[in-house]
């Protein structure tokens, strides 16, 4: 479902609500494909930077023979990397809601009666129709 956000020029913007399965699966693209370029850029920063140090402990670990702290390592990457992509299918979607508020949006038309207690807004009377 959608919700929509409307700013003082009249400007809508369409967000998405609920469970977000591209965040789940290419987590900071959405946040820059979104307009939010600074959050989803700092986070692929550090989720790239990670990922070339585990590469790299991996690549040494094996070179040097030492299977067991390879293997270890492989697992202990799938893990920390997995869980950032399941926080972002349950949380970029209320992230993009209130970025756009944060920049003087506010909530207009339907929908706004289920998602606002979720993302932890309380929408006035009437702004619903």
């Amino acid at each position: 479902m959608k919700v929509k956000l409307q700013n003082d020029a009249g400007l809508f913007r369409e967000v998405p609500m609920g469970l977000s399965w591209t965040g789940f699966l290419f987590t900071g693209w959405v946040l820059v494909f979104r307009g939010i370029f600074a959050r989803g850029l700092i986070y692929l920063f550090f989720v790239y930077g990670f990922q070339i140090a585990m590469f790299i402990l991996i690549a040494v670990a094996s070179g040097a023979g030492d299977q067991e702290s390879a293997n270890s390592l492989r697992v202990f990457a799938f893990i920390v990397l997995f869980i950032p992509n399941v926080i972002f299918l349950f949380k970029v979607n209320k992230w993009t809601a209130r970025y756009w508020m944060d920049r003087g949006y506010r909530p207009v038309g339907p929908g706004w009666e289920k998602w606002a207690p979720k993302i932890g807004l309380a929408v006035p009377k009437g702004t619903s129709s």
